[in-house]
C-alpha cells in the first residue's frame, strides 16, 4: 500500500511539530526569494492544519510569539550571532550569561566582546538583566 505524499508516515511528538512550525515561521519572516517563500508557506499551512488531538490547546500563541516571551543567556562573541538570538527571542530578551563560579573561558568578557557594538553590550550586560531582575 502506498501513502500519499502528504501523509505523515511516522509518528512525531507535538514538540517536534511545534519546532518545525516555529522554524518555518522564522524563515517566512527572513527569506525573500519568492519561490522559497511559496514552498515555506505551503508547508507551514499543511503543518498548521495537522489535528493535534484532544487536550491540546489549539488557541495557544503561535510558537514564534512564545519564543519572544523567553529570556536567554548569550555569551556569543560574534555580533551576527547575537543579532540572530535577538531576532528569535527579541532584543530585550537576551542577557549575558556565565558559568560562574566555574571557569567559562572568558576571564575578561568586556574586552573579549569588544567587537560587539557598545549599545548591544550595554543591552545584554546591563539593561536586559536589570529588567529581568525587576520582573
Amino acid at each position: 500500500m502506498s501513502a500519499a505524499a502528504h501523509d505523515i508516515l511516522v509518528p512525531i511528538s507535538v514538540g517536534e511539530l511545534l519546532d518545525k512550525i516555529t522554524i518555518l515561521e522564522i524563515k517566512s519572516e527572513r527569506i525573500t526569494n519568492p519561490n522559497q517563500i511559496e514552498n515555506i508557506l505551503r508547508e507551514l499551512g499543511a503543518l498548521r492544519a495537522v489535528r493535534l488531538g484532544d487536550g491540546i490547546d489549539q488557541a495557544m500563541l503561535p510558537p514564534v510569539d512564545v519564543l519572544r516571551r523567553v529570556t536567554v543567556d548569550c555569551i556569543i562573541h560574534n555580533p551576527s550571532g547575537i543579532e540572530l538570538a535577538e531576532s528569535c527571542f527579541g532584543r530585550e530578551h537576551v542577557v549575558f550569561g556565565s558559568d560562574w563560579p566555574f571557569p567559562m573561558g572568558l576571564p575578561k568578557p568586556h574586552e573579549q566582546m569588544a567587537n560587539v557594538p557598545a549599545e548591544t553590550r550595554r543591552r545584554i550586560f546591563q539593561d536586559n538583566s536589570r529588567a529581568l531582575a525587576a520582573r
